[in-house]
């Protein structure tokens, strides 16, 4: 699983930090978001007082998108490409795309509305073939 998933769930294994359903207390998604963006904050947070991991804005990371190689904790993407991973959903899609797994990719200078272009959870860039060690403050 990747950090930004691992964040999300925060030590659970359902598809959403709360259990295998989301709740309106959750995340913004298409059924309760009144088709916009909110304010972060307003939902519960999950175990580990992080907020807003479901819906209301993609997370756009530091990773590359394309297929996972090797284990699936903290797997290594691409060292190169064209999208970056987005995680979390938005406010447009339904339940099930902001789910804790769920992940999509966008071309790095595009932003929109339902996009947060900071992300939560990006990465300092590593030379390809390198591990880089995050410090910690």
């Amino acid at each position: 699983m990747s950090l930004w998933e691992h964040a999300c769930r925060a030590g659970t294994t359902t598809a959403y930090h709360t259990g295998a359903r989301i709740s309106d207390d959750t995340g913004w998604y298409s059924n309760n978001s009144d088709s916009k963006t909110h304010e972060a904050g307003k939902k519960t947070a999950n175990a580990w007082g992080l907020y807003d991991m479901h819906g209301n804005v993609w997370e756009w990371v530091w990773d590359w998108y394309g297929e996972y190689t090797g284990t699936a904790t903290d797997p290594k993407g691409p060292c190169t490409g064209s999208y970056r991973i987005l995680c979390g959903g938005s406010w447009i899609f339904g339940a099930r795309y902001v789910r804790s797994a769920t992940r999509g990719g966008s071309k790095p200078y595009y932003g929109g509305y339902w996009l947060n272009s900071f992300g939560s959870c990006a990465r300092p860039p590593e030379p390809c073939g390198k591990e880089q060690k995050i410090q910690s403050r």
